[in-house]
């Protein structure tokens, strides 16, 4: 869902834990602290989110210029099948 938003333009306000950051990057969006538990999840506070949105709709032409960027750039489907075409050859090629 990340992925689809930020190929739409949407910057992105995300809980900043697990792999949500790499795929946002630090120009496509506001990533809000939470603190890591493997035993409880942690959500931010509303005053948190609050701002975050304030955050984003000050910044919210160039996020969403570079979340658009970022999907089309890392995640366009046309560069995962070549570069799995490219793993298939070499691993064809070299058995």
């Amino acid at each position: 869902a990340v992925i689809e938003a930020m190929s739409c333009g949407l910057p992105i306000l995300y809980s900043s834990s697990g792999g949500v950051p790499e795929l946002v990057g630090k120009n496509s969006g506001i990533g809000l602290k939470v603190s890591e538990n493997w035993e409880k999840i942690n959500v931010p506070t509303k005053q948190e989110i609050h701002e975050g949105i304030l955050k984003i709709m000050d910044k919210e032409k160039s996020m969403s210029e570079c979340a658009r960027e970022r999907a089309v750039k890392l995640f366009d489907i046309h560069s995962w099948i070549k570069r799995h075409e490219e793993v298939f050859d070499f691993l064809i090629n070299n058995s």
